[in-house]
């Protein structure tokens, strides 16, 4: 419902109908004009016509006189205002200060009508009574609109004030509506920073967060456009919208985004309708700004690397973006689209150092076209708008705008916003982002109003800038007002007495007032210096500063204010809690694990005063009854109510610190952000426990380590003896398995299985690889394999159990019922999930120390990581909820590189990771290693092996010459068909990759691979298996591979060669005749023989693909081999060299059939 006379100048105005009595026309009058009866309202120097409906067909005609001001009167009102100037400042806020219609009738002069008789009015009704309800209706409006603009009440009396001071040579100080087209024209200095995606994603974002000013409490209250306090309105809004992102998940699930495409954002002409444009060599889609932002927020940080820069300078935007909303870190801004249309838009505010710091560093970096402006109409005539510094306020303004939309359109606002009674039109600007019109007597001020309002937004890019200078007093503290020049130059700010005195300011002056007038609306000590030009000082005690100093300059440092303090108060003290620990009285430290350390420490809980520490109860009792701003010692310190109570909540929540919290303490000398200090003893106890001496190589080991494996080795040792679980977590090819193998047989000869045992779980597709290795690498220790059918849970016999996730999760109690020595889990992602059953069935699992192993990044996800850690060292990184709160969501959506650090130091002593890439490591590798794998067959694949061999080898024992050698080798396609997958042999049936165990192995093999941003070959000797690989591949990584093959053109083959190497393609399957010749694939690190070809020179040919002069990277080999099949008895003949010796490239696979009947049984037996 639209009130009239909300400001203290329209209810003057009003005053003069007060007196009406005639049938009740006053409030007729209201409900004329509140039910749009008045049509057209013209104002023409003294005199308003207007049009009002009434009973008849015709409007009535409205004339009103207002009296005019003599030209003395004229002339001794501008002496008022020019030795006033606080009067005129505030008039050219739009404020109408009541001093001055003080000072006016003091001189005889009067504002405002005494009473409607002294205005002339007339109305062509036929209602006798002057003012009639028609009038009163006007009357009514022309108040709104004195409201909104109180320069119209001196115009209605024949005096332009702003003309009137133009005519000096001073600037009006009035500003208009910036229009959309300013926003597309402006021009900025081009980026000089080439984009780089690790930069741009290394930007920290934390700073935002930390004690963030509340931006919209620099809005005056209750503005004239809006019934009721508006302020008070957006700044709840602002809650809201922080309060629906912290409830919603803002991180959704993982979507894949093509590396290949890039992302444009395309807008109307008049910025308020957006999309998002996908697009890459072959396809064009469109999506919406929801959508976009659900792609962003699943984007992984591992994808950052690759994806096109356009994502990930958006991905960047969106989470700065997402910061500002949950900080409230933003404002509104308006726009004027056309001659009555106006758009509004929410903009970072960089006025604030903290926002700035983060857009100056976005801004500087120099990267394609993100955002284009279509004009309706013109298929050519886009206007594209290229700088970044016009698109990066644009671009956080799409994410700002649909934050504050989806929370008003999801009800969340407060209830005042959904009210009927309100002005739509001004609840739609504020909350949809489309331009709206107002085009009518009664809104058309409205945007110059809201633009009035928020024009306090706008005020630290003025040409100059008011300087606030604080001195120490004796009485307290003195503040003075200088100016400074916004020219890019170091010049000294001049006293603001110059700007009153100086001609040079002349044209400026009014500007500079209107600004500091502004100021006094926050620290009112500056009207007092504005009205004295300058000429005094104003002294304010210590307790009234320390107001001032806490609630006041704050606000008035975003206005753009400089503020020049004292020496004694620019580095002013703040209490806080810190930590002491030290040894135990009387207790000696020495001891042999960390949980034993932690039992011989003591701590106390200190506060910190500058450089001095005191018990917290001294400190306590001599600030007590004491606030704000105390002088102690010589020294200011700053006692705040809030900060004090957090001091003592975060003291009352950590009296009592666990032993995981202390060695957290101990490592990272901190703890819940607060400082923890060690005594020299602890430090020594420390690093004796850490660096203590080495465990040598266990006796028995089949294997020569490379010094790096033996590295791994001693460190996992020393951390078992310490009674600390690890996270093994090197490279895909470094060898974790060989460096745990050590552990294991460490603990054997050291006598540490015969009563509990270790126990190893991993994927089933691992379990003969672990049986191979074991026996290979250390014969001693006797294993027992937890799998299949038949299988012995009485495990008293050996020392090491191997099982599978499935089994654990299906047969728990068989585990949990037993406690073990060691518990190993390989391919630790396996339990990345907390909430997952089999994760769950593993952590239940009693174990003394427990060992993760994992070749993949295993911080790519920290929830992730704590799932894996918490099974290592259950507690040690707290509750998930908690972890999430201190650890992940500040690193992940901040990039919040102080808990980076603190993470790092906490988990460093427990998590273990060597990349191929790294010095030390390169030079201790060679430059090809190859590795078999082995895979168990499949029911489905045992059943149909069986079959084929028992029906051919029939066939063969009754053949001889070229049809027995032609029967051979069709056994053998046969057989390695039934042992790639089911589905290449019957060309019919179940494609899923579990139908094969090859081809689980491989999807194993192939996670661990892409996961760690490698690429791979995978070499296949038959089209039809390179087709189910394709279909495999892309379902695990979400990307289709490249696919070379025999049917393949020499364009084709170039093309896919030159994405493989020079793009992000990971995967790149070849048929073996195709791709084993003729080509270099040097960016691939990995290669897997999915099927190998049973002559060892073809093979080498193709593994050489990626290992060839440019190679710089150490190549992993892997061989699948089914387990008990033809494929491995082959491969032992191979590696023994039996029936090889004149093997060459070109004889193939032929050699097989010159195998005896009894030699051919052998081999095919399973």
């Amino acid at each position: 419902m639209t009130k009239y006379g909300i400001t203290w100048w329209g209810k003057q105005w009003l005053n003069s109908l007060t007196r009406i009595d005639f049938s009740n026309r006053l409030p007729r009058g209201r409900s004329y004009a509140r039910k749009g009866a008045v049509t057209k309202i013209e104002i023409n120097r003294n005199k308003i016509t207007a049009k009002v409906k009434g009973s008849r067909p015709n409007p009535y005609h409205i004339e009103i006189d207002v009296p005019l001001f003599t030209r003395e009167q004229i002339i001794i009102l501008q002496e008022i205002i020019r030795d006033n100037p606080q009067l005129l400042s505030k008039l050219l806020n739009k404020e109408l200060d009541p001093a001055l219609d003080n000072l006016a009738q003091n001189k005889g002069i009067r504002l405002f009508p005494a009473s409607w008789k002294d205005l002339g009015m007339t109305c062509s009704c036929p209602d006798w009574a002057v003012p009639c309800k028609h009038l009163a209706a006007v009357l009514y409006l022309v108040a709104n609109e004195i409201d909104k603009n109180p320069f119209i009440l001196f115009n209605l009396h024949g005096l332009d004030l702003l003309e009137e001071f133009k005519g000096k040579d001073e600037a009006s100080g009035a500003s208009t509506i910036d229009q959309v087209e300013t926003l597309l024209s402006q021009t900025g200095d081009a980026a000089d920073t080439p984009f780089d995606a690790g930069k741009v994603t290394d930007i920290d974002l934390s700073g935002l967060s930390v004690n963030p000013p509340e931006i919209m409490s620099l809005l005056s209250p209750s503005p004239v456009f809006y019934p009721t306090d508006f302020k008070a309105l957006l700044q709840k809004a602002t809650h809201s919208v922080a309060r629906n992102i912290k409830n919603q998940n803002v991180q959704h699930e993982h979507i894949t985004i093509n590396p290949e495409s890039k992302v444009t954002i395309v807008f109307n002409e008049d910025l308020s309708l957006c999309a998002a444009e996908i697009s890459d060599d072959k396809l064009i889609v469109q999506v919406s700004v929801e959508n976009l932002i659900s792609l962003l927020s699943g984007i992984e940080d591992k994808q950052l690397g690759y994806l096109h820069p356009t994502w990930v300078y958006l991905h960047k935007i969106y989470l700065f973006s997402l910061q500002l909303a949950l900080n409230k870190l933003y404002y509104p801004h308006i726009w004027q689209a056309d001659a009555d249309t106006f758009v509004l838009k929410y903009l970072p505010a960089v006025f604030c150092d903290e926002v700035k710091m983060v857009f100056d560093k976005l801004s500087a970096f120099d990267i394609p076209r993100l955002v284009e402006v279509r004009r309706a109409g013109k298929k050519k005539g886009n206007v594209v708008v290229s700088n970044i510094s016009q698109q990066l306020p644009v671009l956080c303004s799409i994410f700002l705008g649909w934050f504050v939309k989806s929370t008003y359109d999801s009800g969340n606002f407060p209830a005042q916003w959904y009210e009927r009674r309100n002005s739509q039109e001004i609840i739609d600007l504020f909350t949809t982002g489309y331009a709206k019109g107002f085009n009518t007597f009664e809104n058309s001020q409205i945007p110059a109003s809201i633009h009035q309002w928020l024009s306090i937004f706008d005020i630290h890019s003025r040409a100059y800038t008011p300087v606030l200078q604080v001195e120490e007093d004796e009485h307290g503290f003195a503040l003075s007002l200088l100016v400074s020049e916004n020219n890019g130059k170091l010049s000294s700010p001049v006293p603001l007495s110059d700007v009153f005195k100086l001609k040079k300011y002349d044209k400026i002056r009014l500007d500079i007032l209107k600004y500091i007038s502004l100021v006094g609306n926050y620290l009112p000590q500056v009207n007092t210096l504005l009205s004295a030009k300058g000429e005094t000082n104003v002294v304010v005690s210590l307790p009234d500063f320390s107001v001032i100093l806490t609630n006041l300059l704050p606000l008035v440092k975003l206005l753009g204010v400089k503020i020049l303090l004292p020496k004694s108060l620019k580095s002013l003290v703040h209490p806080y809690l810190s930590l002491q620990i030290k040894k135990a009285s009387g207790k000696q430290v020495s001891v042999k694990s960390l949980a034993g350390l932690t039992e011989l420490l003591d701590y106390n809980w200190q506060v910190a005063v500058g450089d001095s520490q005191m018990d917290i109860n001294e400190f306590l009792s001599l600030v007590k009854g004491l606030h704000g701003l105390v002088k102690l010692k010589d020294q200011y310190i700053f006692l705040d109510e809030t900060e004090l109570k957090s001091l003592q909540k975060n003291l009352d929540r950590n009296t009592e610190l666990s032993p995981h919290q202390l060695i957290q303490a101990l490592f990272s000398e901190e703890l819940h952000g607060i400082k923890v200090g060690l005594t020299p003893e602890v430090v020594k106890a420390v690093q004796k426990l850490l660096k203590g001496s080495p465990p040598s190589l266990p006796a028995g080991l089949q294997a020569t380590l490379r010094p790096y494996q033996q590295r791994g080795f001693e460190w996992l040792a020393r951390n078992a003896a310490l009674g600390m679980g690890s996270i093994i977590a090197d490279d895909m090819g470094l060898g974790k398995t060989i460096q745990v193998i050590c552990l294991l047989l460490h603990y054997k000869n050291q006598g540490l299985l015969i009563k509990n045992k270790a126990l190893v779980v991993v994927p089933t597709t691992l379990i003969s690889n672990w049986e191979r290795e074991i026996a290979r690498f250390a014969p001693a220790l006797s294993v027992y394999a937890y799998h299949g059918t038949g299988r012995n849970s009485e495990f008293s016999n050996f020392d090491t159990i191997i099982t599978s996730y499935g089994l654990v999760r299906n047969n728990s109690d068989v585990f949990q019922k037993l406690k073990w020595k060691l518990l190993i889990v390989d391919e630790a992602q396996n339990i990345k999930n907390h909430m997952a059953d089999q994760t769950r069935a593993i952590k239940g699992i009693k174990a003394d120390v427990r060992v993760a192993m994992s070749g993949t990044p295993v911080e790519n996800r920290l929830s992730e990581y704590w799932s894996i850690f918490d099974f290592v060292n259950k507690g040690y990184l707290g509750s998930f909820n908690a972890f999430n709160e201190e650890f992940a969501k500040p690193i992940h959506f901040n990039h919040d590189m102080t808990k980076v650090e603190q993470f790092k130091r906490i988990t460093a002593p427990f998590l273990l990771r060597r990349l191929k890439t790294d010095k030390i490591i390169i030079s201790d590798l060679p430059d090809k290693v190859e590795s078999n794998y082995y895979a168990t067959l499949s029911p489905v694949q045992a059943a149909l092996y069986q079959g084929i061999v028992d029906q051919t080898i029939a066939q063969i024992e009754g053949s001889e010459g070229i049809e027995r050698k032609g029967l051979v080798l069709k056994l053998m396609i046969a057989l390695k068909q039934i042992g790639n997958h089911p589905y290449q042999y019957l060309r019919q049936g179940n494609k899923e990759i579990e139908q094969s165990g090859k081809s689980q192995l491989f999807a194993e093999l192939l996670r661990n691979i892409t996961e760690s941003g490698e690429k791979v070959l995978v070499f296949t000797q038959f089209k039809e298996m390179g087709d189910l690989l394709t279909q495999f591949v892309t379902r695990i990584t979400q990307m289709p591979p490249l696919f070379l093959h025999g049917g393949c053109s020499r364009k084709q083959r170039d093309e896919m060669v030159d994405k493989f190497q020079n793009s992000h393609n990971q995967v790149f399957i070849l048929s073996l005749k195709a791709g084993g010749t003729g080509l270099n694939l040097t960016a691939a690190s990995h290669v897997i023989h999915y099927d190998l070809w049973w002559n060892p020179a073809v093979e080498t040919q193709a593994t050489d693909r990626t290992y060839r002069i440019g190679q710089k990277k150490n190549v992993q080999v892997y061989r699948l081999i089914n387990k008990g099949t033809i494929e491995e008895k082959i491969d032992n003949m191979i590696r023994e060299k039996r029936h090889l010796a004149n093997l060459t490239v070109t004889s193939g696979e032929t050699w097989l059939g010159n195998l005896s009947n009894e030699e051919l049984k052998e081999l095919v037996k399973l």
